[in-house]
């Protein structure tokens, strides 16, 4: 990964790793559809629950299997804003491991593993292990795991320059 101006590898790591919500654009039906979404950045993918029967996964998933996804650091001033483009495709996570590692990734950064949290899992009788979070998101929001793989990423830093746009490799 390259450095950009007061950018360093692990502060735009930090960055992905600090922001919850990834924008998503496919094909759909003839058309183009956007949906925000969750994710998990890790091992240089971006894991997100999502319904199968939703736009932008029938449409990731569907003839051209290409999708684009953008992330971005949201402020007041657009001198400030910062994130990152990409282009690649989505692919259903079917490891076992891997489903239930990203998982349990995702409940311990979204708050699911803090005991006031849990009182829903509490009153279901669920044990609260890495099956169990991978069982309740599925359940829950009958909801399969999916993973963007980045193809190609544009980091752009309007502090660096207004327009400021640089390909990296993350």
């Amino acid at each position: 990964m390259h450095a950009f101006g007061n950018e360093t590898p692990s502060s735009m790591k930090n960055l992905l790793q600090s922001l919850k919500v990834m924008t998503i654009a496919t094909m759909w039906n003839n058309g183009v559809w956007s949906a925000p979404l969750y994710y998990l950045y890790k091992n240089g993918c971006f894991y997100f629950f999502s319904s199968p029967a939703s736009r932008h996964i029938t449409g990731a998933l569907g003839s051209s299997c290409k999708s684009s996804a953008s992330i971005y650091q949201d402020d007041s001033s657009f001198s400030k804003i910062k994130g990152i483009q990409m282009g690649g495709y989505v692919k259903v996570v079917k490891s076992r491991a891997e489903s239930l590692g990203v998982a349990f990734a995702y409940a311990v950064k979204y708050g699911f593993t803090k005991d006031r949290e849990l009182n829903f899992l509490k009153e279901t009788d669920v044990f609260v292990t890495s099956m169990d979070y991978l069982h309740y998101f599925q359940s829950s929001f009958r909801a399969s795991l999916y993973k963007f793989v980045p193809v190609e990423t544009i980091y752009m830093d309007n502090s660096v320059r207004i327009g400021f746009r640089q390909e990296i490799t993350l």
